[in-house]
């Protein structure tokens, strides 16, 4: 399941991608056809609602998030058939939400801040040593909660795994690294985990100079994942069911990383789209499928023009435009469905999904600004949408008829 990432609601005059931030630009540009929508498109915001957002849905259609009864408040939320269901009554957050209907998030009170499970009414907490470094890493469908904790004074770094009240340390990671960026210290950083036991991350790099080494880990044993060309410079986006891998290799063109995907130890060259300059998968952990679906994104050497794939079997597919220049995909499902935001000629970002070999603007809630952050395997999509009063909403896009 996927960790929300707040999306910029604001978009600018060009494409830049520097250290992980997007600034898009908007030059002129002819429309391009985009399929009409059949979906319909549902505001989660209870009636009297500041705000709302959401973070992770499941394949039942149960959704994870939080709703701002007033300006600051925020509160764990679910949403089932779109009515909500409140979690917590202290500052919440809810984050991942698995297929049992578990959820993970967090509270804080005047004791200080909580890594919590909320399920079956009851809530549990999962770590309340309250660092904000603590982080909740993945939620896996046996109810499993990956966990780590780094001091960035020291140096300390410990992952767990919890389950219903036991915690497991993960033993044999790679070790931080003393470094002369602004925390003194480069740590591991873990990114997911399935239900064969199986966790993938990122070693250690220094701030500044040198890549870092993927590894996949087992039962106490790290495996590092195989680079194109034999350096150091790998990273990882996902894992899936089968224990294949999604994420980038430095390559032997000389170019600066190609999309890649692991399995059984070995490495396949994913490609690049036609006239790019660079080209990356997407650093999510809905990026890849269980069915080997793997999405990314391209951009120019001008970073004029960004432009999102999907990788199948072997075939690289451009997905295609809402008349704009900038589409960006967040998450894919089973069927090879992908979800995300792209500008329109008239300069917007709207959600959009693309399936069949067609692009899809999803519309929004008036305001002129949607984005989609997940999809599950039914089809059911989540993101948020402005209103018309200019209020960021949470919906859901669905093409089931809800009560």
């Amino acid at each position: 399941m996927s960790t929300f990432t707040p999306r910029p609601w604001r978009v600018a005059t060009a494409v830049v991608a520097v250290c992980g931030l997007v600034v898009v630009a908007v030059p002129e540009a002819a429309a391009a056809p985009a399929a009409r929508s059949n979906y319909h498109i549902v505001n989660l915001t209870p009636a009297g609602i500041t705000s709302s957002s959401v973070a992770d849905i499941n394949n039942r259609g149960q959704i994870a998030g939080r709703i701002e009864p007033e300006l600051g408040v925020l509160r764990a939320t679910t949403w089932v058939r779109g009515m909500s269901q409140q979690l917590s009554d202290v500052t919440s957050q809810a984050s991942m939400i698995n297929d049992r209907g578990q959820v993970l998030g967090y509270t804080e009170d005047a004791a200080g801040l909580r890594l919590v499970r909320w399920w079956r009414g009851n809530e549990a907490v999962v770590d309340e040593r309250g660092a904000p470094t603590d982080q909740l890493v993945a939620l896996d469908e046996r109810g499993r909660v990956l966990l780590t904790s780094s001091d960035f004074g020291s140096g300390a770094f410990s992952a767990s795994i919890w389950r219903d009240g036991q915690t497991v340390e993960v033993i044999g990671l790679p070790a931080p690294i003393p470094d002369t960026g602004p925390f003194a210290w480069a740590f591991p950083q873990l990114r997911d985990m399935n239900e064969r036991g199986q966790i993938i991350g990122d070693g250690p790099a220094p701030f500044l100079g040198g890549g870092g080494s993927a590894f996949v880990w087992k039962d106490g044993v790290t495996a590092i994942l195989p680079s194109l060309d034999g350096r150091p410079g790998t990273s990882v986006s996902a894992l899936n069911a089968r224990g294949q891998i999604a994420g980038n290799s430095s390559a032997l063109d000389g170019t600066a990383s190609h999309p890649v995907i692991w399995h059984n130890g070995r490495v396949r060259d994913l490609g690049t789209l036609p006239g790019a300059a660079f080209t990356t998968t997407q650093h999510t952990q809905q990026a890849l499928s269980d069915n080997g679906h793997v999405i990314g994104f391209a951009s120019s050497a001008d970073f004029m023009s960004h432009r999102a794939w999907i990788w199948h079997r072997g075939h690289m597919t451009d997905l295609g435009d809402l008349g704009g220049t900038f589409t960006d995909p967040i998450a894919v499902n089973d069927r090879g469905r992908v979800v995300g935001s792209a500008l329109t000629a008239d300069g917007e970002l709207h959600a959009f999904v693309w399936e069949r070999g067609r692009i899809t603007d999803l519309g929004d809630l008036g305001g002129g600004e949607s984005h989609a952050f997940g999809i599950n395997d039914r089809g059911d999509i989540i993101g948020e949408s402005r209103t018309t009063d200019h209020q960021v909403h949470a919906v859901l896009w669905t093409r089931r008829r809800l009560p």
